[in-house]
């Protein structure tokens, strides 16, 4: 009798936080780091989010440009209301006069002439 070779059509897999080899059926999530995908096991989920990776189809919480004590959007005008209400507004150069160029000075009174 001859001996066989048993291949199995699982392909090993590595948690790139720990380098350990997933048993089959195990599940490793996929997150994020530097723009390249990091496979990572169960073990390893919460030293990847400390590590400032994130899983990949979550969206990160940035922080808002809205000012702390700025009324809530509903109570700020909208663009569209803003640009027409500039429309409605006479400009600045609209309002303003023109600044003389020549200045006027005192009125000349020629001697002799009558």
């Amino acid at each position: 009798m001859t001996t066989r070779d048993i291949r199995t059509s699982h392909e090993t897999s590595n948690c790139d936080v720990c380098g350990r080899t997933l048993l089959r059926g195990e599940h490793a999530d996929i997150y994020l780091n530097g723009g390249m995908r990091r496979l990572v096991c169960e073990l390893c989920k919460t030293r990847a989010l400390h590590e400032g990776w994130l899983r990949e189809g979550t969206v990160p919480a940035y922080e808002t440009a809205i000012p702390v004590g700025a009324p809530p959007l509903a109570a700020r005008p909208a663009a569209l209301a803003r640009s027409r209400l500039r429309q409605r507004l006479p400009s600045r150069a609209d309002t303003e006069r023109p600044i003389s160029t020549t200045t006027p000075g005192p009125s000349r009174v020629v001697a002799g002439s009558s």
